[in-house]
């Protein structure tokens, strides 16, 4: 009797025996999990057999580096619904492993936050697609809980024992929950089951137990929502300001804004109130243009009103979209797009001067899920930004035509003679209007640029 033989075979059916209880003790697993299990075992004993290495624990050598299962990225945040992506990779990785060679393992994460959109299973880097088996892979979830779950055995012969660091699991997500602000930061884990402890083997059916483990954890971050005026490309977006002349001539210039709305989600109902100085814009309804593919026709809801008062218009527009639940929107848009008209602004005596107003969000609100957002709102409220016309005039340019020319110099010899003290055409100051306030506007003649504007 062949005791050495004798004694390596009861050691490796003492092996064969915790892992069929293990299997054993996993009552909740599906029939159909349970035999691919057995299957899995069975092909894990066979390559055990196939070559008998003796085995003996040794402790870790001291200042070793320990072994880590882990899940790639341990932790990620995403901020506002505006993100570019919200499509992510996750990884299932062991580090500093040792003789690897068979592994079962099961990742699970909650799907009110997170979608699987694909994932690929992994093996060391060597291994050959004909020198390894997947035991089984199952794909389970509920309302409330996603898992995969799944076991692959090397094939003795074929796969070498792993040791080093590699990923065991490629998987893909997409982020499906819509944080709001005023609900704070929501996170979320991917995590190895509890159900299911990670289990891994060396090619003697020996147990790896890793040092560590850490799953991985995800950051929903809401980002507050802002309702602003914008000007178009013509202008300077970074200082949101723009000049109040273009070279078309002041009577016939118009000049776009638009209310852009920023880091909303589920929304279905907005209002604006819009403000500014009707002295140097006006606007109509026939210059009020709606961004029909955010707001699709036909409206549930719209409402628009201008309101004319001395020295301040208003617009206040309301518009709501047909379908609440199925049609919420997110992101970063442009509500409405006005073309304003541009006015002279002028002194008590025809004199074009410096102006600026403000075009502001004064009010309103936005309706997001089942809350109602407003610029004052103690928990779901939005911030608002504003952009500054400035009217700057041609020095010389008296009839506003866009450019110096012969009628502006005519127009200071009609002039010619005696005014009263302070008057803008008097440039020296001597109460006379003569060649010496000609001259200054003779000296521009076919100048068609404003000077250089300052900041105010």
């Amino acid at each position: 009797m062949d005791i050495e033989n004798s004694s390596i075979e009861l050691k490796y059916l003492k092996c064969e025996l915790i892992i069929a209880e293990t299997v054993k003790e996993k009552g909740e697993r599906k029939m159909k999990t349970k035999l691919y299990a057995v299957a899995f075992v069975a092909l894990l004993a066979l390559s055990m057999f196939a070559v008998l290495p003796a085995f003996s624990w040794e402790p870790p050598e001291p200042g070793k580096e320990p072994c880590v299962l882990y899940i790639d990225p341990q932790e990620k945040k995403f901020t506002g619904p505006c993100c570019d992506t919200r499509e992510f990779e996750a990884e299932v990785k062991i580090y500093n492993v040792k003789d690897l060679f068979a592994w079962e393992l099961a990742v699970v994460w909650d799907p009110t936050y997170l979608n699987l959109t694909d994932y690929v299973i992994k093996v060391p880097p060597g291994w050959k697609d004909t020198d390894y088996l997947i035991g089984f892979e199952d794909l389970e979830h509920d309302a409330t809980w996603a898992r995969l779950h799944w076991a692959v055995v090397g094939l003795k012969d074929k796969a070498t024992n792993f040791t080093g660091s590699c990923a065991l699991l490629n998987m893909f997500f997409d982020v499906i929950y819509e944080p709001l602000w005023g609900d704070g930061c929501i996170t979320t884990k991917i995590y190895f089951s509890a159900t299911y402890p990670p289990v891994l083997s060396t090619g003697c059916g020996a147990e790896i137990v890793p040092d560590e483990i850490h799953d991985s954890t995800i950051e929903l971050n809401p980002s507050q929502p802002n309702m602003e005026v914008l000007f178009s490309n013509t202008f300077d977006l970074t200082k949101k300001k723009a000049q109040g002349w273009m070279g078309t001539g002041s009577k016939k210039q118009t000049i776009t804004a638009y209310v852009w709305l920023s880091n909303v989600t589920k929304l279905y109902e907005v209002k604006v109130k819009i403000r500014w100085n009707t002295s140097l814009l006006e606007i109509d309804e026939q210059q009020i243009f709606i961004n029909e593919e955010k707001f699709p026709m036909p409206w549930v809801k719209l409402e628009l009103k201008i309101t004319h008062d001395t020295g301040l218009d208003e617009i206040e527009f309301t518009i709501a979209r047909p379908n609440r639940t199925e049609k919420y929107l997110k992101g970063t848009f442009w509500l409405l797009k006005l073309d304003f008209k541009v006015k002279c602004y002028n002194d008590t005596y025809g004199l074009p001067v410096n102006a600026s107003t403000d075009i502001k969000p004064v009010d309103g609100y936005m309706k997001m899920d089942a809350h109602t957002y407003t610029p004052t709102g103690v928990k779901y409220n939005f911030t608002t930004s504003y952009s500054t016309y400035f009217w700057t005039p041609i020095f010389g340019d008296f009839d506003q035509n866009g450019h110096v020319g012969v009628e502006d110099i005519m127009f200071m010899f009609d002039l010619y003679g005696p005014v009263t003290h302070g008057c803008s055409f008097d440039f020296d100051g001597d109460d006379d209007v003569d060649i010496f306030d000609v001259v200054p506007v003779a000296k521009l003649y076919c100048t068609d640029k404003p000077p250089v504007m300052s900041d105010p």
